[in-house]
């Protein structure tokens, strides 16, 4: 299957692709930085996702939608974008896109969305379908996760104090800082932002440096902790 990114910043093209390897690797897939790159990729090959961001240099990722519709071949399209305004995300499920992911986001939230659209190709190549596929493919799924399980090696009265220092901090800030402010290891405080991060208590932001490797900074979603906490098994 080929899968064309566009997308304007190298580095997230090649976390991206990174992602893509590790879900499946067997994709095929391009890159491009423009509009204009996508436009001839899609008149020489057959893409089969579009893989779309919407603020661009120079050009705003959702024209791209009026134009793919008149392919002969027509891709699937998920947006991928930092931009949270409703009139996108109207105009996306106006023009079929099948997912918009918001940056940041985790692999996890990543990887359900290629999977999702690995099935609704799997499911429209049959010759038939029934009640059941449709259901999946129309309906949107509903979590039944009542209990979420603390992972194993992970403290639930160390997790709570991390929530609560990070209430009472109300900025960003990175996994050092953190182990630092706690007198906590560096590891076992990354092993606490990873499972928050799973659960959407953080999202996080990559800060590129002129110079030096970029890093990570989170910050806290505090309106869904009660709904988290209230899950939390005891």
């Amino acid at each position: 299957m080929k899968i064309l990114m566009v997308e304007d910043e190298p580095m997230i093209q090649r976390i991206h692709q990174g992602y893509l390897r590790k879900i499946d690797a067997s994709f095929q897939i391009a890159g491009c930085k423009d509009l204009d790159e996508a436009r001839q990729y899609l008149k020489h090959d057959d893409i089969d996702l579009i893989l779309l961001d919407i603020h661009l240099k120079e050009a705003h990722g959702l024209d791209l939608l009026s134009e793919i519709d008149r392919l002969t071949k027509v891709p699937d399209v998920i947006i991928i974008s930092a931009a949270t305004q409703s009139q996108f995300a109207q105009q996306a499920l106006q023009a079929g896109v099948i997912d918009y992911l918001i940056k940041p986001f985790t692999f996890e939230r990543f990887q359900q969305a290629i999977q999702k659209w690995q099935q609704k190709r799997s499911m429209l190549q049959q010759e038939f379908i029934d009640q059941a596929s449709l259901d999946a493919l129309f309906q949107p799924a509903v979590t039944s996760q009542t209990t979420i399980e603390i992972e194993k090696g992970l403290s639930k009265d160390t997790l709570i104090q991390i929530l609560n220092h990070l209430t009472n901090r109300q900025v960003s800030f990175t996994i050092q800082e953190l182990a630092t402010e706690l007198s906590l290891s560096h590891v076992s405080i990354r092993k606490y932002i990873q499972f928050l991060e799973q659960h959407q208590i953080l999202t996080s932001e990559t800060i590129y440096l002129k110079v030096g490797r970029p890093y990570q900074r989170y910050h806290l979603q505090e309106s869904i902790i009660p709904t988290f906490l209230n899950k939390l098994e005891t």
